[in-house]
């Protein structure tokens, strides 16, 4: 009986040995899936706000080249405006018998076409500036996308050394846990596992 009750002793003994070791290892588990899932969603997010970004980058280039386009386009018209103009005032001064080839006549013509250009430049100059303005604001997307990138990144790598900190913890605490079940209950002289055999007599 003191035989049987050695080896039932024994089989428990080493049951919770591997129960404590088990539990060491799945505590283990837990704790890296739970920092790959981290460093996944911190990657995935941060992803997501750079091609965000991004988007808006080519949002704002192409409302850069729509103001070009359209300054372009309005500086077109306002010359074709200030040639009317001019040929209104030819037409007006030759009806009247003017010589519009010299003198104060020729000046103003020349004026009418000179303050003509001067307004196509000015609204050709406008429309650069607000092209400009959106340049400068997809550059500043562009810019946040490439950080979110590397913070991404960053993050990322971050949690991939978390994962594997709590991996090699994991194991370390197995080790542990499964050393200190098996030296528990035997005799320290002959290693001999003992247990407690309750008396029949």
């Amino acid at each position: 009986m003191c035989m049987f009750s050695s080896i039932t002793a024994a089989g428990i003994m080493t049951a919770l040995k591997i129960a404590g070791t088990v539990a060491a290892v799945a505590s283990s588990a837990v704790s890296v899936a739970g920092s790959i899932q981290n460093a996944n969603s911190a990657k995935a997010q941060a992803e997501y706000q750079a091609q965000v970004n991004r988007e808006n980058a080519k949002i704002a280039q192409q409302n850069a080249d729509a103001e070009r386009q359209q300054g372009i386009e309005e500086a077109r018209l306002q010359r074709i405006k200030t040639l009317q103009n001019v040929a209104k005032q030819q037409t007006a001064m030759a009806a009247n018998g003017i010589d519009i080839t010299s003198g104060t006549p020729l000046d103003v013509i020349e004026d009418t076409a000179a303050i003509g250009e001067l307004d196509a430049l000015q609204t050709r100059y406008n429309y650069e500036r607000r092209a400009l303005a959106y340049e400068s604001t997809a550059g500043n997307y562009m810019n946040q996308a490439n950080l979110d990138m590397i913070s991404g990144q960053n993050a990322y790598k971050a949690n991939q050394l978390n994962a594997l900190s709590s991996g090699l913890a994991g194991l370390t605490s197995a080790a542990s846990v499964a050393s200190k079940w098996y030296g528990f209950g035997q005799n320290s002289n002959s290693g001999v596992l003992t247990g407690w055999t309750p008396s029949l007599i």
